[in-house]
This record gives structure tokens, sequence and C-alpha cells, in this order.
């Protein structure tokens, strides 16, 4: 079964570039881990700094090895742009 996992995201405000760049580092060093399936990432009209970020996988297994599997000086860019740490959570897709 399919999950996503959802990340709600601020970031600081002199840091948006930072973190778009980040986040893209990430998305593309995710490509080539088993179980992954793509990304979305969205920002917020009415709160430019606040960004949600969205992870497709096979399962929570694959997003959990896949994570332990990544350098953690990839994620360091990333947390260092945000104003907090990020809120997630795992999502089941329904169909419409």
């Amino acid at each position: 079964m399919s999950v996503i996992r959802h990340y709600a995201m601020t970031v600081k405000a002199d840091a948006a570039d930072a973190f778009l760049g980040a986040i893209h580092a990430l998305t593309a060093a995710l490509a080539d881990v088993d179980g992954f399936e793509g990304a979305s990432l969205a920002r917020d009209i009415e709160q430019p700094l606040r960004f949600v970020f969205q992870e497709h996988w096979t399962s929570v297994d694959a997003h959990k090895a896949g994570g332990a599997a990544l350098p953690r000086a990839l994620f360091a860019p990333l947390m260092d742009a945000l104003s907090e740490p990020p809120a997630g959570s795992y999502l089941t897709p329904l169909p419409l």
C-alpha cells in the first residue's frame, strides 16, 4: 500500500532560497532510493514562508529505510533554513 509522508515547514525570513535549494537536493537524492515514488512541494499563499512537502512511498518501512540510507549532511542545509522543526505525519492516499 502506498503512503504519503507529509511535512509542514516554516522557513526563516531570509532563508527561502536556501530552503528551496535544500529541498531540491533532497528530492534529487531520493530519486534513487528504493520505494520512493515521487514528491510534491507547495507554498502557502497567505503565509509565504510556510511550505508543505509530500513524499510518496511504497510503504512506511520504505520511507524509514530510505531516510536512514541518506547521508545526514544532506539534511543540514534544510534544517538550518527552518524556523522550527517540521511537523510530519503519514497519510494514506484515498481514491476520488
